[in-house]
């Protein structure tokens, strides 16, 4: 009988990100037959290292903090799970990252709930706008904000003042699934006067 192989590489990512997908896992992380998937996706159940996230199936997992193998990969550093009406944007949030890492246009990634359980330890203050992830590439140091829905001006405002005087980031990139959605950003930056040559905002669509 083959040994069981532990999956360090996904218990460390559901570490980051509170939460593996099945989808993104089988995208980025898994090749092979489809019974072959199936008995490895089910191993990480039955083996407790991985539970069942709510109602949703077994299409989402989090990790058993109670497991020994689990703690001597990961420790304490482990991310509570999204809420539910969350878990979609985050899933969004990773495939964008876990693209860019295999693109090998980025070099490391922090997600935002490794960000909110030590904001200091990532140079963020109390008052900063902790982004949906960070990205940093040989050059430099980039925020992600992905923007699934509308939000009013207020919180635009909020987040943009926070950018602009943040040293933290080289560049700020919004990723939105509508064109719309852009423009309300943009029409905020223009009224706050951002200091687009200092620290410059990207923007780019995607399907959602």
């Amino acid at each position: 009988m083959r040994n069981y192989v532990v999956p360090t590489g996904e218990i460390k990512l559901a570490a980051k990100a509170g939460f593996l997908s099945k989808r993104l896992w089988q995208k980025y992380y898994i090749k092979g037959h489809r019974s072959w998937k199936f008995k490895r996706w089910n191993s990480f159940v039955e083996r407790g290292l991985f539970r069942t996230y709510g109602t949703r199936g077994d299409d989402y997992l989090t990790l058993n903090m109670k497991s020994e193998i689990v703690r001597n990969i990961v420790g304490n550093d482990i991310s509570h799970p999204p809420i539910a009406y969350q878990i979609f944007h985050d899933e969004m949030v990773l495939e964008i990252v876990l693209g860019l890492v295999r693109d090998k246009k980025i070099r490391n990634y922090y997600l935002e709930p490794e960000l909110k359980r030590d904001p200091l330890g990532f140079g963020l203050t109390g008052s900063q706008k902790i982004p949906d992830a960070i990205a940093i590439t040989e050059t430099g140091k980039f925020a992600i904000e992905v923007e699934l829905s509308r939000k009013n001006s207020r919180r635009y405002t909020k987040a943009l003042e926070s950018y602009a005087l943040s040293n933290i980031f080289d560049e700020v990139y919004f990723l939105s699934n509508s064109p719309k959605i852009k423009s309300n950003i943009e029409a905020v930056a223009r009224s706050i006067n951002y200091p687009q040559n200092r620290r410059p905002l990207r923007f780019g669509l995607i399907s959602a």
